[in-house]
């Protein structure tokens, strides 16, 4: 994918050593991902890049927000984000991946760290989002709607009497 290419990190012939990369998120690289639960991102990303004889090491510090939709008034709000990720890519015959090593090949010629990125970001937004992660108050007419429905519900909840167990209350055990 031609969105993608940027993060595509040269390592054949890099020299040994520390090597700086950065990176901004948007829009643009969430939807080159099909399903993205993220559509929206001002994400700037620091890698930092270290060869040695034996392995590659890779320090991510991922930090900005995304947009996202409260999970309890509803409203938009951007969450920020801040977290340091790292993988290590070892040289050996077969490539695999294991849990944070990947191995490659020594005459690999680059390594794509988009999808990496992808899922470090994914897995750094919380199940649920609210709008006081980012400092804000949720929307008051909308938790007003909430509470006024929540009365509604308590109310038909002690009124309604389903006949069964009307019947079952009534029993007694000595």
């Amino acid at each position: 994918m031609k969105e993608l290419e940027a993060y595509t990190l040269p390592i054949l012939g890099l020299m040994e050593g520390i090597h700086e990369y950065s990176f901004e998120i948007n829009a643009t690289f969430f939807k080159a991902f099909e399903d993205s639960k993220l559509t929206e991102g001002d994400i700037l990303v620091d890698l930092i890049l270290e060869k040695r004889t034996s392995h590659i090491e890779l320090e991510f510090k991922v930090s900005g927000k995304t947009r996202r939709s409260c999970d309890r008034c509803l409203g938009d709000f951007d969450l920020p984000l801040s977290f340091t990720e790292q993988l290590l890519l070892k040289y050996a015959e077969v490539e695999k991946e294991d849990f944070e090593v990947v191995y490659i090949r020594r005459d690999r010629d680059s390594f794509d760290v988009a999808q990496y990125l992808y899922e470090f970001i994914h897995l750094a937004v919380p199940m649920v989002s609210t709008h006081d992660m980012a400092g804000e108050e949720c929307d008051p007419d909308m938790l007003n709607i909430l509470e006024a429905n929540e009365d509604d519900q308590k109310d038909l909840d002690e009124n309604s009497s389903n006949s069964t167990w009307s019947a079952l209350k009534d029993i007694k055990l000595d």
